[in-house]
């Protein structure tokens, strides 16, 4: 009998049983684990970003600044153009923004209080800033001293019959004195603007108008105005806001002037914003309390003059009354170029 055949089957037996006790070892997926425990899984994050930034605030106010959550939830920003709550200036300094091609730009308010010009849709009572405070109430017998914040240095009193002649006899706007009527020997009974600038040294803001009386009375001017209107325009515009107060004495001056005027005599009524008068043309008139016009003059291209207009001003001249006394109702005839020579209630 041959032994190999009798060994062959039992070798090949316990081959075949260290096999299987291996692969009870060794988990099929490639883990070596220990018996009981469970194989682990391999896990791979593949999500992309789900939520906004904190903030997408580029900190320009012309911007609209948002996050695009259809473009990956990234930061996206839309230029402005207007206002935007970042971009709105100063109103009460008469500064405002708004934003153009996403920059907040600063635009500075022509018609605004706070602006120093009296405009048409203002007055001492809406806008003391820009047209004064309104004059004081007449409390004595001549002329008041202007209104608080308007400055004043005259301290002599209105004089009354003052010499309104310089040494040489002619007056002070006059060039010519052949038919020159004498002071006292008026030929009209109003009030009337006597001389007046749309600039002077100080610029084009140095404005003065002088008022005349060459009657024989004193004349009350509570609540009479100063009005200026343009060239073509249609709305008449105080320089005195509400209205002016006190007496303007016989055969005496009156002078107005604007916050910017610099000449030597000290005026009877100081204005605490600039004028506007302008070079070119426009109208002056003086109204009464009732609104009666009582003088005017129109200068330039000005289309409601008295008979026709007075010269365009000049820098360096003021236009002033040829007579004190001749009020032709013709301003062409009536105003000539000269040179600037003030004067106030005290005659100086």
């Amino acid at each position: 009998m041959n032994f190999a055949y009798i060994l062959l089957p039992i070798f090949a037996g316990l081959l075949i049983g260290a096999s299987v006790l291996v692969l009870q070892q060794v988990n099929l997926t490639g883990y070596t684990v220990s018996t009981g425990t469970p194989p682990e899984e391999l896990k791979v994050d593949t999500e992309s970003e789900t939520q906004c930034p904190a903030s997408c605030d580029d900190k320009n106010p012309c911007t609209m600044d948002w996050c695009n959550e259809t473009s990956g939830y990234s930061c996206s920003y839309v230029v402005i153009n207007g206002t935007s709550e970042g971009c709105r200036g100063n109103p009460a300094l008469c500064i405002t923004n708004t934003c153009t091609s996403g920059k907040c730009t600063s635009i500075e308010l022509t018609r605004c209080c706070g602006n120093g010009i009296c405009e048409t849709n203002e007055t001492c009572n809406s806008c003391s800033t820009d047209c004064g405070e309104c004059p004081a109430p007449v409390t004595q017998t001549g002329i008041q001293p202007p209104a608080t914040g308007q400055q004043t240095s005259q301290t002599s009193p209105p004089v009354t019959n003052a010499q309104n002649q310089e040494p040489n006899g002619t007056t002070s706007n006059q060039t010519d004195t052949t038919n020159q009527t004498a002071i006292n020997e008026t030929t009209h009974d109003h009030v009337t603007i006597n001389e007046f600038t749309t600039r002077g040294p100080n610029g084009s803001y140095d404005e003065f108008v002088e008022l005349y009386n060459p009657t024989n009375s004193d004349i009350d001017m509570t609540g009479w105005k100063l009005q200026y209107k343009s060239a073509t325009g249609d709305t008449w515009q105080s320089k005195v806001g509400s209205g002016m107060s006190g007496v303007i004495i016989s055969k005496s001056f009156f002078l107005l002037a604007s916050k910017s005027y610099s000449l030597g005599a000290t005026p009877d009524y100081f204005h605490t914003a600039n004028w506007g008068i302008s070079d070119t043309g426009g109208h002056l008139r003086i109204i009464d309390a009732s609104g009666t016009t009582v003088d005017k003059v129109g200068w330039g291209n000005a289309n409601e003059p008295e008979g026709s207009a007075a010269p365009i001003s000049e820098d360096g001249k003021s236009l002033g009354r040829i007579s004190l006394t001749t009020d032709s109702d013709d301003n062409s005839n009536d105003f000539i170029l000269t040179t600037p020579s003030p004067k106030n209630s005290a005659n100086q």
